[in-house]
């Protein structure tokens, strides 16, 4: 079942090259889940990627003011309706990279990673699934797929159908440029970037390259977005080893 799910996301990443913005079913990316407000479940917060039965990834900035309380988030699943349908699940554990600083969370990049651990497990099947990592950081100018439930209008009304938007990566170099010149926020070595997509996506989004994980987005606070490249964290499978490792323990375990 779950070799079929990555053979399905495979030939997904192939046929979005062809176009450039294309309604999906939860089924094209049964890797997506949204993270939303135990206390108030139509609050969301972001997306994650599910990265087995027990665990998701998501950009530490996500889930500010969350940190240390684990039991006020949910995480929705297997919906491709934005917030509605699905499962939802109780979180047990969030890791934070120790790296992170929690003191700037909008504009820090640097270890901008959090694992969020369920209480149950996933029942993996065709809607909700686990997604393979992308074996080494990608390099500039590789054709990918951004994951999300875009903003649709003024006033963050999102479109309620799943959607992956075709882009492709950028020149680290002439990124950092950019997006320095542009907004004053200066980049770690643990971001790229992908050209300006024709919708606005949220932090967590996955961008995927032939079937397997890339990157995070990451919501910057500029004002003006105009002509400024979507900046991703990068997913590559060492920077996530590197990620999910502390001296002598995994988070995983």
């Amino acid at each position: 079942m779950l070799s079929f799910v990555l053979l399905w996301c495979l030939l997904l990443g192939l046929a979005l090259a062809r176009g450039a913005v294309e309604d999906i079913s939860i089924k094209d990316a049964p890797y997506q889940v949204l993270i939303v407000k135990k206390s108030n479940n139509s609050h969301v917060l972001g997306s994650a990627v599910i990265l087995n039965e027990k665990w998701v990834v998501t950009p530490a900035s996500t889930i500010k003011g969350h940190w240390h309380k684990p039991r006020s988030l949910m995480i929705r699943s297997g919906s491709g309706s934005f917030n509605k349908h699905g499962g939802l699940h109780n979180v047990k554990k969030i890791a934070v990279h120790p790296d992170f600083d929690r003191r700037k969370p909008d504009i820090s990049t640097q270890g901008d990673i959090a694992l969020i651990q369920l209480v149950g497990k996933f029942h993996l099947s065709m809607t909700v699934a686990p997604v393979g990592i992308a074996p080494q950081v990608t390099p500039p100018d590789v054709s990918s797929h951004l994951v999300t439930w875009p903003i649709v209008q003024q006033g963050a009304e999102r479109s309620n159908s799943l959607k992956a938007v075709s882009v492709k990566t950028q020149d680290w170099v002439k990124c950092v440029k950019n997006i320095t010149d542009s907004a004053g926020v200066t980049l770690g070595i643990e971001t790229f970037c992908t050209e300006m997509p024709p919708v606005q996506g949220q932090s967590g989004d996955p961008l995927i390259s032939e079937g397997r994980l890339i990157g995070l987005f990451k919501s910057l606070p500029i004002k003006s977005k105009k002509d400024i490249p979507q900046v991703s964290l990068k997913i590559g499978s060492v920077v996530l080893y590197k990620t999910i490792m502390r001296p002598g323990k995994c988070l995983f375990i």
